[in-house]
């Protein structure tokens, strides 16, 4: 009997350092780019990391999640962390991975 081979892609949780970092309650570099957003991010990750469902991103207001159209990467979706960041991330099987932080831009997808 031949073995199949998965076509399951494997995701790593972070494609980003310090946003791992938060949420293995890590204080940020007085030098990074995030510093003054530090602890919203806690707070958008949390909810992130604690999703089930993509219903429980709608939940809170200003999250604003959203699948990316246009993406050439399947599944890659957004959710806002204020007007000038948002986090980015595969949506795949009630998870989020991949996940990064990105200055927005309204082209960004298109």
């Amino acid at each position: 009997m031949e073995k199949k081979e998965s076509k399951t892609k494997f995701y790593k949780r972070f494609k980003n350092q310090e946003l791992e970092e938060l949420t293995n309650e890590l204080e940020l570099s007085p030098k990074s780019s995030y510093k003054n957003i530090e602890k919203l991010l806690r707070k958008k990750l949390k909810i992130l990391l604690d999703a089930e469902k993509w219903q429980d991103l709608q939940c809170f207001p200003n999250n604003n999640p959203e699948k990316l159209r246009g993406s050439k990467i399947k599944n890659q979706c957004s959710l806002k962390v204020n007007q000038q960041y948002r986090l980015i991330f595969i949506w795949q099987n009630n998870k989020a991975w991949e996940i990064e932080i990105n200055k927005h831009d309204k082209s960004y997808g298109k």
